[in-house]
């Protein structure tokens, strides 16, 4: 599969808990000037199948219906975008009506990705957020109402002053509008955040352990009720609805990024665009260079992050794709890991199949831990040493630019994850 990702950079304002490159306007700024050098950066790529599109942000909603079809049909000129190929715009309640929405499906666009966050208002003013309760529910009743075909929601739990009956109220209201896809994410404080501020000031009060664990629980009996299935440890679907962008990241697809920021992988080079909206104007429309920072995706790099990814999917590790791309003995994965793994695969912990590694839901809550053993047998050459003889720490996956790319390995984790600049 080949995805492509397109960077609005732009919110209504900076959530508290968001490391994205994203921002404010600035006063009295246009976004024609972004979406004029966009559509310049997409009609300057070569041509190819596109399985996947997703715009995302920042706040890609944020922009007017007219400007997201301009956006919408230079892709279509210039790409190759595959019979019902999955595209998503992120959205924000309070940033779409009934008309752009309208708008944005007649473009091309087929599922919505709406960023809830929590049900109670006190929360959502605490993160940041720009949007009440009544402004999500009208944001999904419009999106039905303009033939999406599918209606995505996340929600995030392990927020400062947030308790287990919110989270159950959070999570009951999603579910009762009916989502073909809910993703949740667990807070993770970043440093360069308001709240990564807070923190280092002890001015932050978090759950306890014991209360996101109990969130965690509810949440599998919640989704569960409600006919959503757990495809990946923070991400759940109604039936065939998988956000197959996703997906594209966690097999280790290939994908490209365009606009401020964006992250590119192709060919085993991963880079990065230049982060600066007004940097990345310039030189688009300037004909210039883009290119901020790169790397050549190492062997090594690519098995951590294979491994690490595909343990947070519920149909688990591919062993055989993992022989076969590393060109590994038929069977050795299985053998060494069944061999390493045997008291945890007696306690059902973790299953083998033919060819796959999966955990269960018990599995899941070490997930770490097994991570960190699996890296302790990498057969490939090029495996690097740290200081006195040990591993170096676990590479985190591609970096972060869509709600569905993980960083860190604790299980459930947002970043994002989503989670979110949306």
């Amino acid at each position: 599969m080949f995805g492509l990702y397109l960077h609005v950079p732009y919110c209504l304002a900076k959530c508290h808990y968001c490391d994205f490159n994203s921002r404010a306007p600035l006063d009295g700024e246009s976004f024609d000037p972004y979406v004029r050098a966009l559509c310049a950066d997409v009609a300057g790529q070569v041509s190819r199948p596109v399985d996947t599109l997703f715009v995302g942000g920042g706040t890609p909603s944020i922009l007017s219906g007219s400007q997201m079809t301009r956006i919408m049909a230079s892709v279509q000129r210039h790409f190759d975008v595959v019979p019902g190929a999955e595209v998503t715009m992120e959205a924000n309640p309070g940033t779409v009506d009934q008309a752009k929405l309208d708008e944005c499906r007649a473009a091309g666009i087929n599922r919505l990705s709406i960023g809830v966050q929590a049900r109670q208002d006190h929360l959502l003013r605490r993160l940041g957020r720009q949007h009440d309760w009544p402004q999500c529910e009208a944001a999904v009743r419009q999106a039905r109402a303009a033939g999406f075909e599918q209606v995505s929601l996340d929600l995030m739990y392990g927020l400062p002053g947030q308790t287990v009956a919110d989270w159950d109220e959070s999570l009951q209201a999603c579910l009762g509008l009916v989502p073909d896809h809910l993703s949740t994410y667990s807070l993770i404080v970043e440093e360069h955040t308001t709240f990564g501020a807070l923190a280092a000031q002890g001015r932050l009060s978090l759950p306890a352990e014991e209360e996101e664990e109990a969130m965690a629980a509810i949440t599998q009996a919640r989704c569960e009720a409600a006919g959503l299935t757990a495809y990946e440890v923070s991400n759940w679907a109604r039936g065939e609805a998988v956000c197959r962008h996703n997906l594209l990241y966690w097999n280790n697809d290939e994908y490209l990024g365009l606009g401020a920021g964006a992250v590119s992988y192709v060919d085993g080079w991963r880079w990065t665009r230049v982060r600066r909206p007004e940097t990345y104007i310039q030189r688009v429309l300037g004909g210039h260079d883009l290119f901020e920072s790169g790397e050549r995706v190492s062997d090594w790099v690519s098995w951590q992050e294979t491994v690490s990814l595909g343990l947070r999917r519920f149909d688990g590790l591919d062993l055989a794709g993992l022989e076969r791309h590393h060109e590994l003995p038929v069977g050795c994965l299985q053998a060494t890991w069944r061999a390493e793994f045997a008291a945890e695969e007696e306690a059902g912990l973790v299953i083998f199949d033919t060819d796959r590694m999966r955990l269960s839901w018990e599995g899941m809550r070490l997930a770490s831990h097994f991570m960190v053993r699996m890296m302790a047998y990498c057969p490939l050459s090029e495996q690097p040493v740290g200081p006195a003889g040990r591993q170096p720490t676990l590479a985190g996956p591609a970096p972060k630019q869509d709600k569905g790319v993980v960083t860190g390995n604790l299980v459930g984790s947002s970043k994002e994850v989503g989670s979110d600049g949306t």
